[in-house]
């Protein structure tokens, strides 16, 4: 019985000590995300607007409407000149989505009208943002463009180095469109 005890006490003392060891996929990430740094990159865990979500995510037992998140890691650039324009968030929709979405272009959308026209007068940065998502992993979830950042939002789910190096780019690009931009005093 004394055994019982010792080894019960043991286990209380030293399992939860298991939960602080990360897991290969942590550690994969950790040392992505470690890179993304190194390449002047800002990794900052957000979430975002859950466009799949089923009724039954979209309201509780009691009846009250919820607003169903995914959480996803950023990739973000952040700028040194602030860039002119508003708040972006280009969110990856699918079929049967329920929620209200202004579609940008196949597969994508944006939630207000505002977006909407900020997009619709840009049609370079549009197709900028189409040539790029044929080379995106499945698990990116949208695009953000701020003042004062450039992010891509994903899932890291395939975290091997040729999908990473393939966010980086895409990442330059859209870097590279808005510097372009404001050296030529105006955008598309």
């Amino acid at each position: 019985m004394t055994w019982i005890i010792i080894v019960g006490l043991f286990l209380l003392a030293f399992v939860p000590l298991l939960y602080a060891i990360p897991s290969p996929k942590q550690r994969r990430q950790a040392k992505i995300r470690k890179r993304a740094m190194s390449d002047g990159i800002r990794v900052e865990v957000m979430y975002i607007p859950k466009m799949s979500a089923d009724a039954s995510e979209m309201v509780n037992a009691g009846g009250k409407l919820l607003k169903p998140k995914i959480e996803c890691a950023a990739y973000q650039f952040i700028l040194t000149k602030p860039l002119d324009l508003p708040h972006l968030l280009l969110l990856k929709t699918y079929e049967g989505d329920k929620s209200s979405v202004y579609q940008i272009f196949n597969g994508w959308g944006v939630r207000n009208e505002g977006e909407l026209r900020f997009f619709n007068k840009h049609p370079k940065l549009v197709e900028l943002i189409v040539t790029s998502t044929s080379r995106l992993p499945q698990d990116v979830l949208a695009f953000e463009f701020a003042p004062n950042k450039i992010s891509l939002l994903w899932r890291e789910s395939d975290d091997s180095e040729s999908v990473y190096q393939g966010v980086l780019g895409i990442l330059r690009e859209a870097k590279g469109y808005f510097e372009d931009s404001e050296n030529r005093g105006n955008r598309d």
